[in-house]
């Protein structure tokens, strides 16, 4: 059935030089939007995969979203059953059509499937078939081979005794299977990413070091026949994995997180790259001397030279008051990581999953937002021209009409309630005319009143942390408050 995604949060764009377009839109309803994947179509529009539960009966089924090169909504299509289905990563096939790869509840052999959907072009699902066992399996990335069958990777619980190890299923064009291959480590394994270099696949996510929910980075190159070339596993206690593989000119660089680098477990960016041989080429960790989460979801080459752009979240620069991530974006040359300085993002969880080159020499990029978002999250999509030039990444976007939702490019300010610690009555500071809105470390909304009264009461709140925040004419306030 095909079901519409509406745009209720508007448009924000501007042209540039050379008639390119840059422009910031998130998409949703009442429910609950996620983005998590984007490539530019060949029409030059973009399309998008995720899952929205904003449109269906029970909980979220996976979607296509297409937008225009201005990012006009121009269709959508839902796909999945009564269980949950989620569209992780979606390509355009050789014939100009799509696919997306993801994870059912609604189908399958039991727990969540393997998921693969193959559109038309304008989203029609042509067929969609299921992969795995009685247990959970999620597939979170797929890639077309040259006989236009595909390969998926991700996790399985269904084949190891119930423990996750990595998960590979190789499909013919009409997504019958070929081979499978289940990753039999004993201290557990996972796949987040699959490259196609010529007939080799580069596959990447995290391999058991022996700690307690403790992973390393993990490689495998193998032919697309199932063969095993070589794998390498990468770590120095804690936390490390891979997100993200990209391959161009024979070189491999894959996008993760390390948390060697603090004894209290926190992550960093890593980016990892190699030759086709497996030899290294660079091992940067961008360490931030204020040790919050920081890590990188998906990497691309710009221009296909040897700088790479990547996205991902950053809990240490942007809004703090919530400890809750930002969008992030920067740029990794051979030898280093230039941060990105703005962060897109304020209360509640707001985190950059997808990024693809454009035609034009820029970017897109797409995830989730909690803050500018109609119901409990929606999707955005960013796109910024060819002239985005470290530091400048919004050098082609119009900073003053972008006030509508998008704060963090307005100076918050903090709103002085008081007392904090509050057991029941909070009394705020005295505003014309505004709005004022409470919301857990979730980004969900637990209080509104329409107009800013000058005590709250608190005491039907759970004891926690909570963020306050008031919008007015004189500006946006906020404050983190602990509710005793």
């Amino acid at each position: 059935m095909r079901k519409l995604i509406l745009v209720l949060s508007g448009l924000i764009s501007c042209g540039v030089s050379l008639g390119q377009t840059s422009f910031l839109v998130s998409y949703g309803n009442s429910g609950y939007d996620f983005s998590r994947d984007v490539k530019q179509d060949m029409d030059t529009g973009y399309v998008i995969t995720g899952s929205s539960s904003s449109f269906a009966p029970d909980n979220g089924d996976a979607f296509i979203l297409k937008v225009d090169p201005d990012g006009n909504f121009v269709w959508s299509w839902n796909y999945g059953g009564p269980g949950a289905d989620w569209g992780e990563e979606i390509i355009i096939t050789y014939d100009s059509t799509y696919a997306i790869a993801g994870y059912t509840n609604s189908f399958g052999a039991g727990g969540f499937d393997f998921f693969l959907v193959r559109a038309d072009i304008d989203g029609t699902p042509l067929w969609q078939k299921y992969y795995g066992g009685s247990d959970w399996d999620k597939a979170y990335c797929v890639a077309e081979l040259a006989d236009s069958g595909f390969v998926l990777v991700g996790e399985s619980y269904s084949f190891s005794g119930g423990n996750m190890n990595g998960y590979i299923v190789r499909t013919n064009k009409n997504g019958d299977t070929l081979w499978t291959y289940v990753d039999t480590s004993s201290t557990g394994s996972f796949f987040r990413s699959v490259a196609v270099d010529g007939d080799s696949l580069i596959i990447c996510g995290g391999i058991g070091d022996g700690g307690n929910n403790s992973f390393d980075g993990y490689i495998i190159k193998m032919h697309d026949s199932g063969n095993i070339g070589w794998n390498q596993q990468i770590g120095q206690g804690n936390n490390d994995y891979f997100n993200s593989v990209y391959a161009v000119n024979g070189v491999y660089s894959f996008g993760g997180v390390r948390s060697f680098d603090f004894a209290n477990d926190k992550e960093d960016m890593w980016m990892y790259r190699i030759n086709d041989d497996g030899t290294l080429v660079t091992n940067v960790t961008y360490v931030n001397p204020t040790p919050e989460n920081d890590g990188i979801q998906d990497v691309i080459a710009r221009d296909f030279d040897q700088d790479y752009y990547f996205v991902g979240y950053t809990s240490s620069y942007g809004y703090l008051l919530d400890g809750l991530p930002d969008v992030f974006m920067a740029k990794m040359t051979l030898t280093e990581i230039q941060f990105q300085e703005v962060n897109f993002g304020e209360a509640g969880n707001d985190i950059a999953f997808g990024i693809d080159r454009t035609f034009d020499g820029g970017v897109v990029v797409t995830g989730d937002t909690r803050w500018w978002a109609t119901g409990g999250t929606n999707a955005f999509i960013m796109k910024i021209g060819p002239s985005w030039t470290y530091p400048d990444w919004f050098t082609d976007m119009a900073f003053d009409d972008m006030t509508n939702g998008i704060e963090d490019f307005v100076q918050i300010q903090n709103l002085s309630a008081y007392p904090n610690p509050v057991a029941e009555i909070l009394h705020l500071p005295s505003f014309d005319s505004g709005a004022l809105f409470i919301y857990d470390l979730s980004g969900k909304q637990v209080m509104s009143k329409d107009n800013i009264p000058s005590e709250v009461d608190l005491s039907k709140l759970n004891p926690g942390t909570y963020i306050v925040v008031v919008e007015s004419e004189s500006g946006i306030y906020q404050q983190r408050i602990i509710k005793l």
